[in-house]
């Protein structure tokens, strides 16, 4: 960064959502750390395999990103829009 002379803010970190299996505690740490640092962190996949409302709870990320499989396949998936509705509101 600095010998590119590339801003903090312009830089993320993407966090692949089978991390949050791990220890949320070094996790978090380090994540706040990032974000002291003028990075933004992201998790990715949301949705796919291990996601957990709770690890979102505890572990501070700018940005969700909600797998495409989480998405309903249709209009008329009242279940799947109801979830995805709680999850971004």
């Amino acid at each position: 960064m600095d010998s590119y002379v590339i801003p903090h803010q312009l830089i993320e970190f993407e966090l692949i959502e089978s991390l949050f299996i791990s220890d949320n505690r070094v996790l978090a740490f380090l994540t706040t750390k990032l974000q002291s640092n003028g990075f933004k962190v992201l998790m990715d996949d949301f949705g796919s395999g291990y996601s957990s409302l709770n690890s979102l709870k505890d572990i501070p990320v700018n940005v969700l990103k909600i797998d495409i499989k989480f998405l309903p396949a249709n209009r008329s998936d009242k279940r799947a829009i109801e979830i995805l509705k709680a999850v971004v509101y």
